[in-house]
């Protein structure tokens, strides 16, 4: 900082001396004199250590010199608070005087003329230490704060991809900093320095750009006001001759520095004076053409960073809509996108093949394409709503198009934002399932298929157990039918192996037709004991334990063939997991029926292995499987089952402790009928 600081005083020194030597050509010119009426200077009250309020007096280095200009000067004066902008208005309306401490601008020229500088400064970016910023190219997608009504706003705004928190002032911007409310502040080096330096927070903070555009504070004037601003170059030229100048601005802008920097600036100070001297000359002729090739050069140089800026941002544009071009022709969804108001805004080649029409769309209304209208008319009348919200979930429908064909169609609707992140329509994406579709059914049917063989096999002894007693019983009626007590056994057991051989098969029947929508009121208990009978004798055979607690008289509506097939899926699932557990603990299946805030609720609980909370999360994804010979395809093919019968399905689940699966139904009002809770 301390170069810098040299930097500063050695170019004010020129620009001093310089103004010093053709004070007597410009003093030939100006007109004198001021009215008796007090100057109305507006100061910023927030912009140290040039100028700002403390304790009800203004203080800093532009106040301090305008006291000693209008002291010489012998000029009345009264401070008014105003920003910068609010200033600027005030000048043109003629509300005030003269603005203190006005950067020079172009954008202001027209309104206000400028004195001769008294202060150059540059602006720079201000980012933390650690952050991973080098420079302005990197501001790019990041939160920057500045101050409103700046040449360096101005510069910046053209600088895409920044995005902005704008203030009246610098230190509020800095104080946007400190807060980790942005991420970057650009502003002026000497106010930002001097912030973090009474902060205390200077070893946090660091420029990463410390001349990204020079800036010269004058004095404001209203436009045409020649004599009161011939006034104010005397006035500077005299406070810098006598030394004054010197003195204040050691006194608010130049730092403390060790021996060895002091006599190094005395040395500065004499080789700049000597070297003025042999310039003097030279300059004094050149004065005015040299200003103005000067200023020329730094508007060009700021022209150029901005014209490359912009060519940047043009390549980057024109690249930008290309690609995105491609990536909508190539796609092989179907993309359209529409605004708030419902109307087509654009569609992509795919959309228009399937869905049979052409770009003259762009501009209809969406339910005025049959397509579009299809999948979009329940969306369209609440979707902006709940944009923010909206979870991008697939959904399908099915379509029929003019030629007669028929499709089954996955599609997705999405928020369009704008670069405000503002909602300003939406993006509906599809693709054509029909033979994804029929080949889902395909593997459905196969999965219900393996499980069968898998029911099959379970229950082959248990069917054969009754079969065994029934041709005991008849073997022995020849010898025994005489016997009373024979007669009554025969009377008891052999109805019952019957009944027995006839749940089953009844079950195996129902599991095995065909898979068509057909929902009617069931008694919840009858379907779940119907289901279990298919897995007693397996259960036991394996060393497992059933408990069963299901509550009479629940009815739900539901297709019986369906949910048997879930409860099936379920009880096999659970029979596999206990299997999995490697324990010599005796291991148990519940299944319980009950009613819960007015639902019917059927929980399957086994005390298996248990799965972990990302198996939770993607369960039921068709193909997705634990065990080393599944399809993967059971809680799939069970929780569209559900959907379809409008029930809702819950897991919990521990690795290694088990799993307890509850499906949800609407209770409806039914026949009471006998039945009471059992456990075996």
């Amino acid at each position: 900082m301390g170069s810098k600081r040299i930097s500063f005083i050695f170019f004010a020194l020129i620009c001093f001396f310089i103004i010093t030597q053709v004070a007597v050509a410009e003093d030939a010119l100006e007109p004198g004199g001021q009215g008796t009426e007090p100057l109305l200077v507006a100061v910023h009250r927030d912009f140290a250590p040039i100028q700002f309020e403390e304790d009800g007096e203004y203080k800093g280095f532009a106040v301090e010199l305008f006291k000693e200009l209008a002291r010489v000067q012998e000029l009345e004066y009264q401070f008014v608070p105003m920003t910068l902008v609010d200033a600027v208005e005030a000048v043109d309306r003629g509300d005030i005087d003269l603005i203190l401490g006005m950067p020079f601008s172009e954008q202001h020229a027209e309104s206000v003329d400028f004195t001769n500088q008294f202060l150059a400064s540059s602006i720079g970016v201000v980012t933390k230490s650690d952050a991973e910023i080098t420079g302005v190219a990197d501001l790019s997608g990041t939160l920057v704060s500045i101050q409103r009504g700046t040449a360096q706003y101005d510069f910046m705004k053209n600088i895409r991809g920044i995005h902005y928190l704008t203030t009246t002032n610098a230190v509020h911007a800095l104080e946007l900093l400190l807060a980790e409310r942005s991420q970057a502040f650009v502003g002026d080096t000497l106010v930002a320095s001097e912030f973090l330096r009474d902060a205390g927070v200077e070893d946090d903070y660091h420029f990463v750009e410390s001349y990204l555009l020079p800036i010269d504070y004058t004095i404001g004037v209203p436009k045409g006001n020649f004599q009161l601003m011939g006034q104010l170059n005397r006035g500077l030229r005299t406070v810098i001759s006598d030394g004054t100048y010197h003195e204040l601005y050691d006194k608010w802008l130049q730092q403390p520095e060790d021996e060895l920097a002091d006599l190094l600036l005395l040395i500065i100070k004499i080789i700049v004076g000597l070297f003025l001297v042999a310039l003097l000359l030279f300059f004094l002729g050149y004065r005015w053409n040299k200003q103005l090739q000067r200023e020329v050069e730094r508007k060009t140089r700021d022209l150029h960073v901005v014209n490359r800026h912009l060519q940047t941002q043009i390549e980057k544009t024109k690249n930008s809509h290309l690609f995105s071009q491609q990536l909508l022709n190539s796609s092989p969804r179907g993309i359209i996108s529409c605004n708030r108001d419902g109307v087509i805004s654009s569609i992509n080649p795919k959309a228009e093949a399937f869905a049979g029409v052409s770009t003259d769309v762009v501009g209809k209304k969406a339910t005025d394409v049959p397509l579009v209208n299809l999948l979009l008319k329940d969306e369209l009348p609440t979707f902006f709503e709940t944009a923010h919200a909206a979870k991008n979930q697939a959904k399908e429908a099915k379509w029929q198009r003019d030629d007669g064909q028929k499709f089954f169609i996955r599609y997705f609707v999405y928020p369009l934002y704008n670069f405000e992140e503002k909602v300003i329509g939406l993006i509906l994406t599809f693709e054509d399932i029909t033979e994804e579709s029929k080949l889902r059914k395909q593997v459905f049917e196969q999965e219900k298929n393996q499980a069968l063989t898998r029911l099959v096999a379970g229950i082959a002894h248990e069917i054969r157990n009754p079969f065994t007693s029934i041709k005991t019983f008849v073997e022995l009626i020849p010898r025994k039918f005489d016997n009373e007590r024979f007669r009554q056994e025969i009377a008891t057991h052999v109805p019952q192996e019957i009944e027995r051989l006839s749940e089953l098969i009844e079950g195996l029947i129902d599991y095995t037709k065909p898979r068509k929508l057909n929902r009617e009121l069931v008694e919840t208990a009858e379907l779940v004991q119907s289901s279990l009978v298919l897995f007693e004798a397996t259960i036991r055979k394996k060393g497992f334990a059933l408990h069963t607690d299901l509550a009479s008289n629940l009815w739900i509506k539901v297709d019986r063939n369906q949910l048997k097939q879930v409860l099936i899926n379920l009880l096999i699932n659970s029979i596999d997991a206990l299997e999995l557990k490697e324990t010599a603990e005796p291991l148990a299946l519940t299944v319980r029926a009950y009613e819960e805030n007015n639902d019917v609720v059927i929980a399957v609980t086994d005390q298996g292995v248990g799965m972990s909370e990302a198996d939770i999360q993607i369960a039921f994804d068709p193909f997705f499987t634990t065990k080393p010979k599944g399809t993967g395809l059971g809680l799939a093919i069970t929780k569209q089952y559900v959907k379809e019968n409008d029930g809702q399905l819950e897991v919990f689940s521990k690795k290694g402790v088990g799993t307890t699966i509850l499906l949800r139904f609407e209770k409806e009002k039914g026949d009471d009928v006998s039945g009471k809770n059992s456990n075996h």
